[in-house]
């Protein structure tokens, strides 16, 4: 198993989070009582799956890191609910979707990460909720056949942002402009505007299937890699 990683590194984990009645039984005895009881507060079993298998592969991850029992991992949330390390220069984000899971970690730097499975929906109604007036210009002037991948591309990119910064909704998605170009790669979008600080977000390559991005706050260059499909 992995150190935890270096400062100006950010480990990423893929999980598998699909139902499984076995996983989900061993899954339940790391977590602690509140996030118990939020599980069973959540009535789609697939959700319900998704949280308890998503939450229990952060703590085995988070122990690891820290050579304590699961249980033992304390994690405290900030103002707007983002998870974080009670007293530890660890971060960490987690995105679960479609029976999957990316969690990323760093040290001493925040981080945001977002995985969508692609699915045909309605394109406009979703850039009219969270879409800049330059990003839905630029949404327009992508070839038809690129614009479903282009929101995704965005999508992910923003909320990753949203989520390094831990800003909840107190940062209006329409107000923060993201590429959605398909160039690969890293971007640095400037949060000056925003009083946040800058990101470097990278695109998360994670199967023709998916769309995921993971952002960093600072605009020093930074190394991420996967360290295991499935722990």
């Amino acid at each position: 198993m992995p150190e935890p990683p270096d400062v100006g590194k950010v480990h990423l984990w893929l999980l598998d989070a699909r139902p499984c009645i076995a996983a989900e039984a061993d899954a339940l005895k790391l977590l602690d009582d509140e996030e118990r009881a939020r599980a069973e507060r959540l009535r789609s079993p697939r959700a319900r799956a998704q949280f308890v298998r998503t939450r229990a592969g952060l703590r085995r991850i988070l122990a690891n890191y820290l050579a304590v029992p699961p249980r033992s991992v304390l994690i405290a949330y900030g103002a707007h609910g983002k998870p974080r390390m009670a007293c530890e220069r660890l971060r960490f984000n987690v995105s679960h979707a479609g029976g999957a899971a990316l969690l990323a970690f760093a040290s001493e730097c925040e981080v945001g990460v977002d995985l969508e499975r692609i699915e045909t929906i309605d394109a406009d109604e979703i850039l009219s909720t969270w879409a800049s007036p330059r990003e839905y210009a630029a949404w327009r002037a992508s070839s038809p056949g690129d614009r479903l991948a282009a929101l995704y591309r965005g999508w992910v990119r923003k909320e990753a942002i949203l989520k390094a910064w831990g800003c909840g909704f107190s940062v209006a998605p329409q107000e923060l402009d993201v590429p959605m170009s398909a160039t690969a790669g890293e971007h640095i979008v400037v949060g000056t505007a925003l009083h946040r600080p800058n990101c470097r977000v990278l695109d998360v390559p994670v199967g023709s299937s998916w769309t995921a991005a993971l952002a960093v706050e600072g605009g020093a260059p930074c190394t991420a890699s996967f360290i295991v499909q499935s722990p």
